[in-house]
């Protein structure tokens, strides 16, 4: 979605879509109108002349799928360490900080930008996130809104809760999110519409998203240790085929 004023930021974004996606994915594509917007999103009815729908993009609760995938690996009788910070990891071998070591078959480092001192292109980029609760909004499916500094996203989720975030910043502090961008997310927010000035304001937070010079996810080997990193902004719906990607490499070995 884009008001107005900045139609030209949604329509470079089309552009760049059709550009990168191939061409069998292109017709996922779809140019709305305003009925078309009130088709798919009734709570944005008359609020918009016309976005995009992407009738294939996928959406992820990632609190939910989190303690799912916990359950399932308790099920697997795997052992956890939860918790503790890992201060190294070597071919067969990771290094705690609390000194206590661990002999593995196979040592994977997916620690984010925590794995900067053995990969130091990482870098971590500061995102800020809202999370809030409107009883007077619902929306279907993520929505995007194209914005002059960012692209606001709002991810509805049960209990008409909605994630809010789209912040980029190349920084790697680590401390609360700043009044700017709070005020701005809120406008933003309150932009799409009205009735999220009532929102209820349940979480903020600020952490940084692990990214590389190209910005796309990587698997390789560095010293015997496999690496995954580089998630970036793509995070839990990219990580399945990342995953797949490692357990290829390794049983090609």
């Amino acid at each position: 979605m884009a008001h107005a004023p900045d139609q030209s930021s949604l329509e470079h974004f089309t552009r760049l879509l059709q550009h990168k996606l191939p061409e069998a994915c292109r017709a996922e594509v779809q140019t709305l109108d305003a009925a078309g917007v009130a088709r798919e999103e009734p709570a944005l009815a008359g609020r918009f002349g016309g976005g995009l729908f992407l009738s294939s993009e996928g959406q992820l609760a990632n609190d939910q799928w989190m303690a799912a995938l916990a359950t399932q690996i308790d099920r697997l009788g795997v052992t956890w360490h939860e918790g503790v910070a890992v201060e190294k990891l070597e071919d067969g071998r990771i290094t705690c900080a609390n000194g206590t070591t661990h002999a593995v078959d196979i040592a994977v480092d997916a620690r984010g930008p925590g794995s900067q001192s053995q990969w130091p292109q990482v870098r971590g980029v500061r995102g800020e996130v809202l999370r809030v609760e409107c009883p007077g909004v619902s929306l279907q499916r993520p929505v995007r809104l194209m914005h002059p500094r960012y692209a606001l996203y709002v991810a509805p989720r049960p209990n008409h809760q909605f994630v809010v975030g789209a912040t980029e910043l190349e920084s790697e502090d680590t401390g609360p999110v700043t009044l700017r961008s709070m005020l701005e997310l809120g406008s933003a927010l309150h932009s799409l519409h009205p009735a999220f000035g009532e929102a209820r304001v349940l979480r903020i937070s600020a952490a940084l998203r692990p990214a590389l010079d190209d910005h796309r996810p990587a698997v390789l080997q560095r010293d015997g240790v496999w690496h995954i990193n580089g998630l970036y902004r793509h995070g839990y719906l990219c990580a399945p085929a990342v995953v797949d990607e490692l357990a290829q490499k390794l049983l090609a070995a």
